[in-house]
């Protein structure tokens, strides 16, 4: 009996494996389709799609409506989802590449003898998938890549699915209307139209057309195309089933023709919007919209309703765009007044949405900037910077605005002050003190007005924290955003930066983006610090009778609210008067700079040069104040006046530098072709610099600054004149110069450039004199002179690499910024990756490097396993086509990475890398490698070489294998050589500092010259990959008309062979 079990469980055994092995994906047969068709529908697709739409209904519903904003037409703002790796729909993409991993049959059948050999017989068997399921696992795969934020790899899925499945029309054509929505989430509007322009010209099933105007729709109004986005708005308005995204839709429409400026139409939709079923905030939002439509008939009675509105505690969160909504309606009514009262509160009120707050200090900056009250208009502009979003269309030239106002306004103010101050001296002591007594009383009620702002705000804190149901529906909204982003970093998280920027406003009120704004003293009040309080001497302290008066004193000279503290700052002496007039002095200058040049008032910048002239005879700055007129009045044109105040310069100070320059016989010429003189000056300073004349580039410089001290090439020349000090060895001429750039232009390609020059001479790497110029400019590449800084630079940095075989790597792809359109690299990396990849995932991502930015292509399990995918990016055409445009593909250990990152260059890896590391004819470098050449395109105006190619090795091109799938496995790679190494020797001879650079520097020109042979040039290479694309566009096209080709024939066929039947019928 035992023996008889045992048997059983044996031939149980084998029929279980027999099954499984009939089961496997390297079978096609009948059996083994419907068996992973029905695995795949059923297991591992429904629970992908199950998560899909849990993810995508979480998203939905975590979403904050902005109704202030062009509403998306979907309610989710994609573009705002931090792209981590590490979101929700992470778990719809493991189980579809589980899906495709598992359940994938590619093997070819056994054909049938017994079945016809028909033409559709023959396309099944040339297919390349026979899951007849599996392609659903695709399309969710892309779909979930898109909606995670990571469009080039959902369009690497998709391109698959073109090649896979080419003879599926219907499946063709959805596919393709995802990829319209990836293209237009990029903002790759070439590819959109094209696919676009593809899809019309088809004529697609019901559901696809459907689906195709939806996309097509969000498409336009991502591109601002709202004419063309209407027709297919109104068709997915009209098929929507949906009542509360047709209500959003209606609301869409509206806010279309709003900003086509059809405000008929406008008010009809929003009207459509309004019914018994339509949300509260959604009405009282389409209402809003109605008041800004220029329409008189509607528009006085929706201001008054609005007006009463406003006062409802129930409209409490919609009171910021209630105030901003009425101000706007006063303003197409002209009344300024009322406008400015509404649009105040607007900007005070405790907002849902902030950015009514932004739009409402906005429009009221543009009133007082209309009205040249530059003092009241600062502030209000720099509010409104720090509630705008950064995607805001009016975000940059607010931000210009405030930026400039906030330079002007401090000069404003303390000349306003000062004349206010000097006003108040001449007055009666009677009309002084009700003046003060009115300002005391103002800033109480201010003060207790602050104290009750203080105490509610502390009420509602306490509150929200014992009840958290007592949030407002927008605070709700972004609690829940919050609880669905999990730990997500607080600046990802869009919701929770609205959020504190709504509390702040609540506690703090509108501040300005400054330093130690929780000190900064209120608009109109002089600040009390250590001036109301003078050091005193020991032997000045009072007796003690008359310390506790002197105390007192004291404290009413210290508070506000007290006439003393006010009294003690009026200038009634003559000493307090001259120290008050030199305030005056010092502010008028640069407030009359900033409004000529920078804001461009110069009628306001004409009166204020003119008072500086006539206040202050005595100044010192007299010459440059007649500069400044004169420049002034030959921009608006008038040179009689022009020519007055040249004469008084040239009169009274014979001796200034502008003198010399306006009384020289071409100063005209400079006038006439001021940009054509300056560039002329810095080319010949340039030309200079290269020939090694460093002390004509000082002296060109400083003639330079004393004629354009304010020009866009003032960076470019303080470079030029740092770096002729390090051509004559002067290091510490080169470090103030460079640090002078660094501080006068941060922000400038320039002072980048300088940075790595300071870091050097601040570690005392030795310059050497007479040196001719660092770096030949002329085809942008590094060529060292013998004993120069910069090739003291690179023999340090050639040291200290790691030699690591078996390290982690990467493969870098490093351009320059303007070589390579980012996207397209992007893309054709993804592709590529996915197109040969399936079982092997690799992270993409861009990262900055010496000399440029860099594409980082990772993991690599070893130096020889990066080299192997080196070879086969090489091989594909497509991928290289790209890679190959000014592009130097690299090969690092992580290790060397950081190292690079910090204090290398390229120019010294490379070095490191062909002596230690170069494997002969796998390496694939760049032939002329980057390093200081940014240096020289910076510098460089006039002369628009090519960047550098990369030159790819014939023996390494390979014909490109688009069928097969050539996984990346360690024990596919061919196996690493180990090579002894030397053991360290003996110091025999000891080599000296320049022989020992000089060995280095042989060695590098040797690698570049090996990779010089080693390669050759290839050219067009971005015609190349566009007409591959429109090959492969055409292919689809071709393929597209062969099947309809097909099906008539078949039809034919199916037509004639009824005939004939019918006829033999006849005949019987």
């Amino acid at each position: 009996m035992i023996r008889q079990g045992g048997m059983v469980r044996w031939m149980l055994a084998v029929m279980i494996g027999t099954a499984w092995a009939g089961c496997s994906t390297r079978k096609n047969t009948a059996g083994t389709r419907a068996f992973h068709e029905l695995t795949t529908r059923y297991n591992v697709f429904f629970n992908a799609q199950q998560a899909y739409d849990d993810a995508l209904e979480a998203r939905y519903e975590a979403f904050q409506e902005d109704y202030s904003e062009l509403l998306p037409l979907y309610p989710v703002k994609i573009d705002s989802i931090p792209s981590k790796g590490d979101g929700a729909f992470d778990v719809v993409i493991e189980k579809t590449a589980k899906a495709i991993r598992e359940h994938s049959i590619s093997v070819k059948p056994r054909r049938d003898r017994s079945r016809p050999y028909t033409q559709a017989y023959r396309e099944w068997l040339r297919q390349d998938e026979f899951n007849p399921f599996i392609k659903n696992a695709w399309l969710l795969m892309g779909k979930a890549y898109v909606q995670n934020r990571e469009y080039e790899k959902g369009l690497a899925v998709f391109s698959q699915m073109l090649r896979l499945f080419d003879e599926d029309i219907d499946l063709l054509s959805e596919v393709q209307i995802e990829m319209l929505r990836a293209y237009a989430e990029t903002g790759w509007n070439y590819d959109a139209d094209n696919m676009a322009y593809l899809l019309r010209q088809r004529k697609l099933a019901g559901r696809l057309d459907d689906l195709f105007a939806e996309t097509y729709a969000y498409y336009l109004l991502r591109k601002k195309d709202y004419l063309s986005a209407l027709p297919y708005l109104r068709r997915v308005i009209e098929k929507d089933k949906n009542s509360r995204q047709k209500m959003r839709l209606r609301y869409l429409l509206g806010q279309t023709y709003a900003a086509l400026g059809s405000d008929a139409e406008a008010y009809d939709a929003f009207e459509s919007v309004k019914g018994l079923g339509t949300p509260y905030e959604l009405a009282i939002h389409a209402l809003i919209r109605q008041s800004a439509l220029d329409l008189p008939a509607h528009q006085k009675t929706i201001i008054q309703r609005l007006e009463r509105m406003a006062g409802s505690a129930k409209n409490k969160p919609y009171r910021d765009g209630i105030h901003y909504a009425v101000g706007a309606g006063y303003l197409l009514r002209n009344d300024t007044a009322q406008a400015i009262e509404h649009l105040h509160l607007a900007g005070a009120s405790d907002p849902q949405n902030s950015l009514y707050a932004a739009l409402a200090m906005v429009k009221l900056g543009d009133i007082y900037f209309a009205r040249k009250d530059y003092v009241k208009a600062g502030p209000v502009f720099t509010a409104a910077v720090a509630l705008l979003p950064e995607s805001h269309p009016e975000y940059i030239r607010v931000r210009d605005r405030a930026e400039v106002l906030g330079a002007l306004v401090p000069h404003m103010i303390a000349v306003q002050e000062q004349d206010s101050l000097q006003e108040m001296v001449s007055l009666p002591r009677t009309v002084q003190l009700e003046r003060i007594d009115r300002r005391i009383v103002e800033w109480k009620k201010t003060q207790t007005d602050a104290e009750r702002e203080a105490y509610l705000a502390g009420m509602s804190l306490r509150g929200t924290e014992q009840n958290p149901s007592s949030l407002s529906p927008a605070e709700a909204a972004a609690a829940l955003a919050a609880k669905a982003d999990g730990g997500t970093f607080y600046f990802d998280a869009p919701a929770l930066v609205a959020q504190g920027k709504s509390e702040f406003r609540r506690r703090w009120g509108n501040r300005a983006l400054e330093d130690n704004w929780r000190l900064s003293a209120t608009p109109g009040s002089l600040p009390v610090g250590d001036a109301a309080f003078p050091d005193t001497d020991v032997a000045d302290i009072p007796p003690a009778g008359e310390g506790a008066a002197v105390a007192s004193a004291a404290l009413r000279a210290a508070d506000p609210s007290q006439r003393d503290y006010y009294l003690q700052q009026l200038p009634s002496t003559p000493e307090a008067l001259a120290a008050s007039n030199r305030i005056i002095e010092e502010n008028l200058f640069p407030m009359g700079a900033i409004l000529k040049d920078r804001l461009q008032d110069y009628d306001y910048a004409a009166r204020t040069f003119r008072r500086y002239l006539n206040d202050f005879p005595g100044s010192p700055r007299r010459p440059d104040v007649y500069y400044q007129l004169y420049l002034l009045y030959l921009r608006l044109g008038d040179t009689a006046t022009a020519e007055t105040y040249r004469r008084h310069l040239l009169a009274e100070y014979p001796g200034d530098g502008r003198s010399t320059f306006l009384s020289s016989p071409d100063y005209r010429r400079v006038l006439e072709n001021y940009a054509g003189v300056q560039d002329s000056l810095y080319q010949e300073a340039y030309q200079a610099y290269r020939r090694g004349e460093a002390q004509k580039v000082q002296s060109l410089y400083t003639y330079f600054e004393s004629l354009f001290g304010h020009s866009s090439l003032m960076p470019q020349f303080m470079l030029l004149e740092g770096l002729s000090y390090v051509q004559t060895g002067d290091a510490e001429k080169a470090a103030g110069a460079l640090k002078k750039l660094r501080e006068a232009y941060p922000e400038s390609p320039a002072a980048s450039i300088a940075e790595p020059v300071i870091a050097g001479l601040a570690e005392g790497r030795d310059i050497v004199t007479g040196a001719s110029a660092i770096v030949d400019f002329r085809r942008g590449r590094e060529k060292t002179v013998p004993g120069t800084a910069s090739e003291s630079f690179v023999a340090a940095d050639t040291v200290s690499f790691s030699v690591g075989r078996d390290a982690p790597h990467a493969y870098l792809l490093v351009m320059q910024e303007s070589s390579v359109r980012k996207n397209e690299l992007l893309f054709a990396a993804a592709d590529f990756n996915f197109s040969r990849f399936q079982l092997r995932a690799f992270d993409l991502s861009f990262i900055r490097v010496a000399g440029g930015e860099a594409l980082r292509i990772s993991p690599f399990r070893s130096l020889s396993e990066a080299q192997r995918y080196a070879q086969m990016a090489a091989s594909d055409s497509a991928f290289h086509a790209v890679e190959a445009r000014g592009i130097l593909p690299l090969v690092i250990s992580e290790e060397n990475l950081r190292r690079l990152s910090q204090e290398k260059t390229l120019a010294s890896y490379i070095v490191f890398y062909t002596d230690s590391l170069s494997s002969g004819a796998e390496d694939i470098l760049l032939a002329e490698p980057l390093a200081i050449p940014a240096v020289a395109d910076s510098l460089q105006t006039d002369e628009a070489e090519e960047p550098p190619s990369i030159i790819q090795k014939e023996a390494e091109i390979v014909p490109q294998e688009t069928e097969k799938i050539v996984p990346l496995e360690p024990e596919k790679i061919a196996p690493e050589v180990i090579r002894p190494q030397p053991l360290p020797q003996e110091k025999a001879v000891p080599l000296n500092a320049a022989q020992r650079e000089g060995e280095l520097q042989r060695k590098a020109e040797e690698a570049l010259q090996r990779q010089r042979q080693e390669t050759e040039q290839q050219k067009d290479r971005k015609t190349l990959l566009k007409e591959r694309e429109r090959e492969r566009k055409e292919k689809i096209r071709q393929r597209e008309q062969e099947r309809q080709e097909k099906l008539r024939r078949r039809e034919e066929d199916l037509k004639r062979r009824q005939q004939e039947r019918e006829q033999r019928l006849r005949e019987r």
